[in-house]
């Protein structure tokens, strides 16, 4: 008995691409010999390791760009109002999430892990990009290359930005993207092999469930 997995179509909303996903790995993950399972999940550890290499240029580049759309004074005034949003922000979601929790159709516990094998799923391989920079530098450079030429205004400046914006919405469109469900697949596949996916699901339903019947610009 031969068994495919392929990814779902691109014109199929992120959501229900990764619903897909949960769907076929209850139906047809055990079914998969443990070689195929430890492949799809050292895919996964090979993204993750792309997207955290990536994530300081993502956020230099979207910040950088930001700002100077905003320039001189502006470009203060513009980022002490979103420090306050942010702060604003992290009040409301800690009160929200508090209040959520207390309801009595959430139930949010720490569960014991149930191995279902004698060993955890081990990757072929496990290849790890070099970290040179962190989020936090990304987000140190981009403020202050972004306050430089706010008030020094320079086309080099203005060219590097947008061609640097350029290579990171090609990264996340082109190259990211339409990966996600296999970046998924073999986090969900190492959950399912280790006995906890059912126990994620089952935590984590009612929540997930109360998130969807949000409005969409409420989880934006």
């Amino acid at each position: 008995m031969s068994i495919s997995l392929s990814l779902p179509p691109k014109n199929l909303a992120t959501s229900t691409q990764l619903l897909i996903v949960l769907a076929g790995t209850l139906l047809f993950g055990d079914l998969l010999p443990t070689t195929v399972q430890a492949t799809f999940y050292s895919i996964s550890l090979t993204l993750k390791s792309l997207l955290l290499f990536v994530l300081p240029y993502i956020v230099f580049s979207y910040l950088f760009s930001s700002i100077l759309i905003v320039s001189g004074i502006k470009a203060i005034r513009f980022m002490l109002f979103l420090v306050v949003l942010v702060c604003i922000s992290n009040y409301i979601s800690t009160l929200v999430a508090y209040g959520v929790a207390s309801l009595k159709f959430v139930n949010i516990a720490i569960f014991s892990i149930n191995i279902g094998h004698n060993n955890e799923l081990i990757p072929l391989w496990n290849i790890k990009f070099p970290e040179w920079l962190s989020s936090s530098d990304g987000l140190y450079f981009g403020c202050g290359l972004g306050f430089l030429f706010s008030f020094f205004p320079s086309r080099l400046g203005n060219q590097f930005s947008a061609r640097s914006k350029q290579y990171i919405d090609f990264f996340l469109e082109k190259g990211f993207a339409p990966l996600l469900p296999l970046f998924v697949l073999g986090f969900i596949l190492k959950m399912q092999f280790d006995g906890t996916l059912i126990q994620n699901i089952k935590h984590s339903l009612p929540l997930m469930l109360l998130i969807g019947l949000l409005p969409k610009s409420w989880t934006m």
